[in-house]
């Protein structure tokens, strides 16, 4: 999380460098971008220079290990959309994070390097614009994952503080960040008003002041698991939910399944 260079991320908590991208997933690119460049390939036997022919190493490069990119941009999609529904925050997949920042990195340097030697109004021009498209669109998965976690961490840092085991769930960083944030609003309070009421009042950690997440929200639950039939007690009824249903579920009931990886949150 600390290598991510990204002007426009500070903190995690950066607003899209477009408004009209908050709320609106911005489309896949990457069969048209392979498609693309093995069309533009074709259409320049033996006239490519030096820095087409470093072009055309670095998305060989990008277009290598294409399952595991989309696999990974499928799971980075699909933790973006539960932390979002989830009441409460969730585990932090660190090791598809490293992966996915360090493909980051590796075209961002890529388009660096290539873009000074490009000529205006050539092939090479349009692939490296495709790859920033696909960069950008990776880029606002990320900051969207990362800004929706750092948002929980505010909201719940007493409960986190209190609780070691959802402590466990953070990331190194965000471990760090909690505390500062905690430093710094406790250090407020007690600047602008804690010294002014009575010593009874003035603990912060009262169970009284603890914002706990509701993990009897409704959600949005799809069965993803096809070789299993879950049967679960909703009140007094019995639910039985079966292989691509979508359920409208208490989180309390399903957060086991979740973590399992039998349902996905929608």
């Amino acid at each position: 999380m600390d290598d991510f260079d990204d002007k426009s991320y500070t903190g995690g908590r950066s607003e899209p460098t477009s408004r009209s991208h908050r709320d609106t997933q911005m489309p896949d690119t990457s069969e048209d971008l392979e498609s693309l460049l093995q069309g533009l390939r074709q259409n320049r036997p033996g006239r490519e220079d030096a820095s087409a022919a470093n072009l055309n190493q670095s998305t060989s490069s990008y277009s290598s290990g294409s399952s595991t990119r989309d696999s990974d941009l499928v799971s980075l999609q699909r933790i973006w959309i539960a932390e979002r529904t989830a009441p409460e925050i969730l585990p932090f997949d660190e090791a598809l994070i490293d992966r996915i920042m360090g493909r980051l990195r590796e075209q961002i340097r890529y388009i660096e390097e290539t873009s000074m030697s490009i000529q205006v109004g050539n092939d090479n021009q349009l692939k490296v614009l495709l790859v920033e498209t696909e960069l950008e669109r990776v880029k606002y998965l990320l900051r969207g994952y990362l800004r929706t976690r750092l948002s929980k961490i505010d909201k719940y840092t007493l409960f986190l503080l209190a609780e070691e085991r959802e402590q466990k769930k953070l990331a190194v960083d965000e471990i760090k960040y909690m505390n500062a944030h905690n430093e710094i609003i406790s250090r407020l309070f007690r600047n602008q008003f804690l010294a002014q009421v009575p010593t009874h009042l003035q603990d912060l950690d009262a169970s009284s002041m603890v914002v706990s997440p509701d993990l009897d929200k409704a959600v949005f639950v799809r069965v993803i698991a096809q070789d299993i039939e879950l049967s679960l007690r909703v009140g007094g009824d019995i639910v039985t939910l079966e292989p691509n249903g979508i359920y409208a579920l208490r989180y309390s009931a399903i957060s086991k399944y979740l973590q399992s990886g039998v349902v996905e949150l929608v």
